[in-house]
């Protein structure tokens, strides 16, 4: 079956290309941001480490996380503290067992401590938009 002829008179008038750009206006499209800044940072607790400061305070978090291992010779149950600073410092805080991946948005500082009996290790994540 072959395509109808279009008669000269009934043809699109076509405009010549002078190659100007066209304006386009693109309409709900989607704008995507990610962080400027990521910084990753491990440490090794030990059942003698001092309670340190894993996050610090940033109104620029996008996010941050937490990844928690066993450490050499770590037993069934070994985790570290994290939470506040007098959180820690009182033995107080949530408990990370291993295979914890804890996700973090919120600006607060965090701090970490060891469960007094097991080497661990932590891994954090911190992800930070400029400040502005």
């Amino acid at each position: 079956m072959s395509e109808p002829e279009i008669a000269p008179s009934e043809q699109p008038e076509m405009e010549e290309d002078t190659g100007a750009p066209i304006p386009v206006r693109v309409v709900g499209g989607q704008q995507v941001s990610a962080p400027e800044f990521g910084s990753l940072r491990t440490y090794v607790i030990t059942a003698t480490s001092p309670p340190q400061q894993i996050l610090p305070q940033s109104n620029n978090r996008d996010q941050a996380r937490v990844l928690v291992f066993n450490g050499t010779g770590a037993a069934a149950g070994a985790f570290v503290l994290v939470g506040s600073r007098q959180q820690v410092m009182n033995s107080q805080g949530g408990q990370l067992l291993n295979g914890t991946n804890l996700e973090i948005k919120t600006s607060q500082e965090m701090w970490l401590t060891s469960d007094g009996s097991n080497t661990m290790i932590v891994t954090v994540l911190d992800e930070r938009y400029a400040a502005e």
